[in-house]
């Protein structure tokens, strides 16, 4: 920028917060003094009192221009931006004009814009032109921490009238990224209703700067919705004498039930909630979606020793720097390799909703997990309560499938069968699943429902307490672990999680000795720290969460975290002070689990002021609208406006690799909106279960409730020429709007052999096992609804949720099409799969499944067209089987046999004076027939040697059919054809 003309003007740099004058070479906003500056804006005094104040050294005005700038040595200011691009998203700040010079540099990108709106904030990124959307959303894969969250295609930009990108009016922008209101107003007209905006309409740009994208209305409609469930089931129950009575009998039944004296003590109901909380649909699935990815960054944090040292040895916490002494020990140099012993983690990751309608992440709780019991049993009593109360809603559901104790239990036993396939019971004990405990815990009964669920399979257990003798079956590291002379195979632990449980020494002595044990710890120690708070909120910044996952899942984590900040670092300066002034806007905790622990208000303004920071973590707290709830407590019914937090339980067995890894269901801990802490065990809280509202303007369905799948199969049909590979590809590049990896198949049934048959269904199979969200694309014709009815029942039989997509064009444009391809498929085979294409009919299993797509629109259509007519939450809802039985993978396999035998003989019609187009459809009427009748003997003893024979008939038939269309007869070709014809049946024997 250069230097100050003489001394008719003054510059300096100022901090823009505090407006203290910066040094050199440390950046600032740029402020202008000096006589000839203005005394302010005409008819504009609050924007004169933000921009002009008196000069310091002369009192007369000085100006604070909004850039971004520093001073260096020599006098010479270099500009650096604006002030307003310098915010915080993700708890990390950024540069907005770095996100628009990143974008701006993508090939085909003409121009871009980045802004910052909604609370929590959102990065919108807007480019143009419309074209250069998809190329702009690859890129934004590797712009890190930078990455956008949303990106916008704009057709015309809002200018202001010096012809810059008008920011302010981005949210105008409908969803065609055309101005609304735009057509038909000439260019003096638009400056006319600029100039006038705010006395015709009273309305600001910025005022408006909440109602950004479809996405967030939807959210807040979402919010909307559950609100107006919620007062409508109070006031429904309200009207119901006997429910309350009605529940209590339904959870004694059940075992939900507490003691909170030592037996023979009464059993009394934990705070319940007389009926379960709305939560929106496609929320939930997004955060269940997220819990296998959380639960593998935990894993992979509790094998990074050298990272968890450097993230809490500052933490000034004698208890917790012991746990991670005794980490060392165990784990350090020359101890055992953390990454090699078998571990598993039971979590449950806690969030609430935030002020824009979506969840935000409160904590990661990975020992003493609870509530995974009396989560499950109480889901029957809310099943139970709803009928009583007839409180049939059209848009909601309980949650299906809600059993966490039953997945934890599967879990466990998972782990118990990993120790035995290691070390037996060749010892002469027989191992068991210990569940560590402290005496007369007040959620021994949530325990024992896992307990239960264990002995269904055949896994026994033993409970032990705090202060149980615990040996080692040899003095070595890895020896056999023995808690009151039992060996246990795997130690579930409901206590060592706070000081309290190590009140002495023997404790200590007793913990170490199961880490050093060959038992599997729930959780081992490291995955014990893993979950502590300050990891937390290392993991909270980029740098750090990018370390342990892939970008995609990286971002997809940061969208759920809000700010966290370590108090005694002087980076967070601005925070702790911002926290002193406002205080009720921040949440501060201590290393502690169990509830009960964290400041809030005036207390937490008064810790901030100590000198012993370290062992604190300073976050932004997540204000949640509240909602109705009906609470029950000690046998008395009260209505009142609660907040509800959301838990996602999840388990994760790994080894070298991953063994298992489930998300486990959901639970809500309902508090009144008055109370600050929600623990249910410090009676704060009650036991909520979720109430699942479909998306507003979406379709609902009976099994809108479900968990999502982490697996999608989708079959993309269509003629040769259709534009199946373009869309494949396009839809594969697109992937980001997901969240998925994507694998591309391209089938083909052209060969007689069935080797690359057999290798993409091996393939799929193995895409469909491995762990992590994927979606496969299998693409081919696929015109017969038998082959598609085949993969329809491989994604039931694997649990995934299942789409079919048909690009259907006119016969012309695929011949058109198909003749500009390298390898172009004969006309009359087009012609003949147009006329024998079995398209889904509406109103059947296989229509409801599908989706049509307009082949004459671009791929990149298509793939807008699909994703809008698909949301994410429709996208990964699992695949439910019809009411009759699909067509048997015999049928299938027999199809394709006699598929493989119409293409040979297609393939010999291209031989000169043979006319075999005129028998494709007399073919494809006795193959159908033939199917047929395969399927209606599947019974027979031998449906092998059934189908062989059918295949046989048919082959020979063909045979007699080419010999009899030779118009002129020729030895020799008839012998060259039979002699490939004997092949073919070869091959299929």
């Amino acid at each position: 920028m250069g230097k100050p003309l003489g001394d008719y003007v003054q510059l300096w740099v100022m901090d823009p917060e505090t407006r203290q004058q910066k040094p050199c070479e440390e950046p600032g906003e740029l402020v202008v003094g000096g006589f000839q500056v203005a005394k302010g804006y005409i008819k504009r005094p609050e924007l004169t009192a933000f921009k002009f104040f008196p000069d310091p050294w002369t009192a007369s005005p000085a100006y604070r221009t909004g850039d971004l700038v520093r001073c260096c040595q020599d006098g010479e200011f270099e500009y650096l931006g604006r002030v307003e691009h310098r915010v915080e998203v993700r708890g990390t700040r950024i540069d907005l004009s770095s996100v628009e010079d990143a974008l701006a540099a993508v090939p085909g990108v003409t121009s871009a814009a980045a802004v910052v709106r909604g609370d929590p904030p959102r990065l919108l990124a807007y480019v143009s032109p419309r074209a250069a959307q998809a190329e702009a959303q690859e890129a934004a894969r590797s712009m890190r921490h930078l990455a956008p969250d949303v990106i916008i295609a704009v057709e015309e930009w809002p200018r202001t009238s010096s012809g810059k990108i008008d920011k302010n009016r981005l949210h105008e922008l409908d969803a065609t990224g055309v101005l609304a209101g735009s057509e038909g107003s000439s260019p003096k007209a638009k400056r006319a209703q600029r100039m006038f905006h705010d006395e015709v309409t009273d309305e600001t740009g910025p005022g408006n700067e909440s109602d950004v994208d479809a996405d967030v209305d939807a959210d807040f409609q979402g919010v909307a919705r559950c609100q107006e469930l919620a007062r409508f089931a109070v006031e429904q129950a309200a009207l119901c004498d006997g429910l309350p009575r009605a529940v209590q009998v339904q959870a004694y039944r059940t075992g939900l039930v507490v003691f909170n004296q030592a037996l023979p003590g009464t059993p009394e109901l934990p705070p319940l909630s007389l009926v379960p909380s709305p939560v929106p649909s496609g929320q939930l699935q997004h955060l269940q979606l997220l819990a296998p990815i959380f639960s593998r960054l935990v894993d992979r944090v509790s094998c990074d020793l050298r990272w968890l040292t450097k993230c809490l040895a500052p933490v000034s916490d004698p208890w917790l720097c012991r746990l991670l002494g005794m980490a060392q020990e165990v784990y350090g140099p020359g101890g055992k390799d953390p990454a090699a012993q078998p571990r598993l983690l039971l979590m449950r990751q806690d969030y609430l909703l935030g002020g824009d309608g979506r969840y935000r992440q409160v904590e990661i709780n990975t020992i003493a997990v609870a509530f995974a019991g009396f989560t499950e049993q109480l889901s029957l009593v809310h099943q139970h309560t709803l009928a009583e109360a007839k409180l049939a809603l059209s848009d909601a559901w309980p949650l299906e499938d809600n059993t966490p104790s039953t997945d934890y239990a599967a879990a466990l036993a998972a782990a118990h069968n990993e120790y035995m396939k290691r070390f037996g019971s060749d010892n002469g004990h027989a191992p068991r699943v210990c569940f560590y405990c402290f005496p007369d815990d007040f959620l021994e009964m949530d325990q024992c429902h896992i307990e239960s669920a264990l002995r269904r399979l055949k896994v026994p257990t033993f409970r032990a307490f705090l202060g149980a003798k615990v040996t080692l079956g040899d003095a070595s590291t890895g020896g056999t672990l023995l808690i009151d002379g039992v060996e246990a195979s795997v130690v579930f632990l409901h206590c060592t999680f706070c000081p309290e449980h190590f009140a002495h020494e023997g404790e200590w002595h007793s913990r170490k000795l199961m880490e050093l044990s060959r038992a599997i710890k729930v959780p081992s120690l490291l995955g014990h720290l893993a979950g502590a708070k300050r990891v937390q909120q290392a993991l909270s910044r980029w740098e750090e969460l990018s370390r342990f996952l892939p970008p995609e899942d990286a971002g997809r984590c940061m969208s759920v975290f809000v700010a966290q900040y370590d108090p005694s670092q002087p980076a967070s300066a601005g925070a702790v002070e911002n926290a002193l002034e406002r205080p009720e806007r921040w949440v501060l905790k201590p290393q502690r689990e169990g509830g009960g622990n964290n400041f809030f208000g005036a207390a937490l303004a008064e810790q901030l002021r100590g000198n012993d920071l370290s062992q604190f973590v300073l976050m932004e707290k997540i204000v949640s609208p509240s909602m109705p709830a009906m609470l029950l407590k000690a046998g008395v019914a009260t209505s009142v406006e609660a907040v509800s937090e959301l838990g996602i339980f999840s388990a994760h067995l790994a080894v070298d690799h991953e063994i298992l890894s489930t998300v486990g269901g959901a639970m809500l801990r309902t508090k009144a909106s008055s109370s600050e802490e929600g623990g249910v065990c410090a009676g704060h809280g009650a036991i909520d279960t979720p109430l699942v509202v479909s998306e507003v303007g979406g379709q609902g369905g009976a099994h809108a409730g479900q968990i999502p799948a982490e697996k999608c199969l989708l079959l993309v049909c269509g003629l040769p020429g259709s534009g199946k590979t373009q869309f494949c590809k396009a839809l594969a590049d697109s992937a980001a709007k997901f969240f998925l990896v994507t694998t591309w198949h391209h089938l083909s049934y052209d060969s007689p052999s069935r080797t690359e048959r057999e290798t993409i269904s091996n393939r799929v199979d193995a895409l469909l096992t491995a762990p992590g969200s994927a979606a496969i694309l299998l693409d081919d014709n696929m015109y017969s609804s038998i082959t598609r009815a085949h993969w329809a029942q491989v994604a039931i039989d694997k649990n995934c949720a299942f789409h079919q997509l048909f690009l259907k064009a006119p016969l012309d444009l695929c011949l058109e099409r198909n003749s500009l391809r390298p390898s172009a498929v004969p006309d009359f085979s087009i012609r003949y799969m147009a006329e024998v294409f079995e398209w889904p009919q509406d109103g059947t299993w296989e229509g409801q499944h599908s989706m049509m797509l307009n082949a004459q629109e671009t791929a990149s259509q298509q793939v807008d067209s699909f994703l809008h007519h698909l949301p994410a939450a429709k996208f990964w809802e699992r695949v439910r089987p019809p009411d009759t039985a699909l067509p048997r993978k015999d049928a299938h396999n027999m199809d394709l046999d006699l598929r493989k035998i119409v293409s040979l003989a297609l393939k010999d019609a291209k031989l000169p004076k043979l006319a075999m187009p005129v028998l494709a459809k007399q073919w494809s009427t006795r193959k159908a027939a033939l199917v047929a009748e395969s399927q209606a003997k599947a019974s027979a003893a031998d449906t092998s040697a059934l189908r062989h024979e059918m295949v046989e008939t048919f082959l020979r038939s063909c045979m007699a059919d080419v010999s009899a269309a030779s118009v002129r007869p020729s030895g020799n070709r008839i012998q060259a054809s039979r002699r490939q014809w004997r092949k073919m049946a070869k091959r299929l024997r």
